[in-house]
């Protein structure tokens, strides 16, 4: 039904541009979303070369002024943490050459995969995009070097990004991120604001295959923006979302993949493969306009610009998703629902592992940003919160052999699990278009 609905999507009128400000600005920039340069991505780049993998959109990325996006590969030789070989990702390091090939200039290394292989991981990664002067943000060797910002200059302008994320491999060596505590984003925004003519913020955060963001990251964003974020660009759905302009700045509350290797998790969704280049023409005074490129991922994981009808298609999907978000009680009701299932996900994945004794590591992964906001919400609503007193004893007790499943968190998951208010039926794991 959902893939239906976005094929539905091309007979909307195929609007590609955005305008912010009058004018067309004095420079350019491409924003990408999120990039996984491993498995098949490797091989397909060491067959064909960078400009073929890249396809209709290797004029559209080179010929722009500047180049930006979500680096979620770590460019290391390392192996795995001892003892946790949850979902990974990293490349050779060589596959560096791909970005200086495609001409990025910066990139946000804030993101769930950027602990994957642990601090040693992540430094052999920004040594490795040091080494081709492609700039980063987001990760450091200290918590300081994380929060300062990748700083560009074209055209006699200066642009600063900075780069935060939700979520890690909660295993140690965090203080190498810089995670979303608003607090600092607010302050780091201030300091950048005075400095640079055009501040970018790149948000790592929320859940896969939304297609909206939650109330809360709609606040949350809107607030950067309004801070001096000029363009604030979200990501970790795997699916494109909508974009709005609010108070003179340009929010995109999701990319997409501009390149992912093959996986059948990302398959759940029709359009992991589908999304939007992000062309943006700026000056001092901020954002101009932004033009959306349709693009997608091929089955030979290459990348192209996409032709009708799936342009229209994306392009319909994006005016009707960014018609929505001013709607609070649609993204209220759908932060509501996820919350639930997350929670009870959570207290899944606790119960399974205190089975096979990786329910310490779950635990861990309760202290990150994101999930510490899952514990707020549970615990915030009456029906839920037997689910968010658990979470939080097991977080502290390093699992479920510590903390127990009392008979309160017993009645309140079999009550969630029924609840005839959750507005999406059966679809776990997802938020539906419609």
């Amino acid at each position: 039904m959902e893939r239906a609905v976005l094929a539905s999507l091309r007979f909307l009128p195929a609007e590609d541009t955005l305008r912010v400000a009058e004018g067309d600005g004095e420079a350019s920039l491409v924003a990408v979303g999120d990039m996984a340069l491993s498995g098949e991505v490797e091989e397909s780049y060491r067959r064909r070369g960078a400009r073929a993998m890249a396809g209709g959109l290797f004029e559209i990325l080179t010929s722009a002024d500047l180049r930006v996006g979500n680096l979620e590969t770590q460019f290391t030789a390392g192996n795995f943490p001892a003892g946790d070989e949850r979902g990974i990702i990293k490349a050779s390091p060589d596959m560096a050459q791909l970005l200086s090939e495609w001409r990025f200039d910066a990139v946000t290394v804030a993101n769930n995969h950027a602990l994957d292989y642990g601090e040693q991981g992540l430094k052999d990664s920004l040594k490795t995009l040091d080494a081709r002067g492609i700039g980063h943000c987001g990760g450091g060797d200290s918590a300081g070097a994380a929060r300062a910002p990748a700083r560009m200059r074209v055209k006699g302008l200066t642009v600063g990004m900075l780069g935060y994320c939700d979520d890690y491999r909660a295993a140690g060596g965090d203080e190498q991120l810089a995670t979303t505590r608003d607090e600092a984003i607010l302050e780091d925004i201030g300091r950048l604001r005075a400095q640079v003519d055009l501040v970018i913020l790149q948000i790592h955060w929320g859940y896969e295959f939304a297609l909206y963001p939650f109330l809360s990251h709609r606040e949350r964003a809107r607030r950067f923006a309004e801070a001096g974020a000029d363009l604030v660009l979200c990501h970790h759905a795997h699916v494109p979302m909508g974009l709005e302009r609010w108070k003179g700045k340009l929010i995109a509350y999701g990319l997409g993949n501009l390149l992912f290797y093959r996986s059948n998790y990302l398959g759940q969704h029709p359009w992991s493969r589908r999304s939007f280049v992000l062309q943006v023409s700026f000056g001092k005074s901020g954002v101009h306009k932004a033009r959306l490129i349709p693009c997608g991922i091929t089955d030979e994981c290459t990348i192209d610009a996409l032709g009708d009808p799936a342009r229209r298609e994306v392009l319909g999907a994006v005016k009707a998703l960014s018609g929505r978000l001013g709607d609070d009680e649609f993204l209220a009701a759908i932060e509501w629902d996820r919350t639930i299932r997350e929670g009870l996900q959570m207290v899944e994945n606790l119960a399974l592992g205190a089975n096979d004794g990786s329910d310490a590591a779950w635990a861990l992964q309760l202290r990150t940003p994101r999930h510490r906001e899952l514990l707020r919400d549970l615990k915030g609503a009456e029906i839920s919160r037997p689910i968010g007193d658990l979470l939080e004893s097991a977080a502290g007790a390093g699992g479920l052999n510590g903390a127990g499943l009392g008979e309160a968190a017993r009645k309140a998951i079999a009550r969630l699990r029924t609840e005839a208010d959750l507005p999406h039926g059966d679809l776990p794991g997802r938020t539906p278009y419609t």
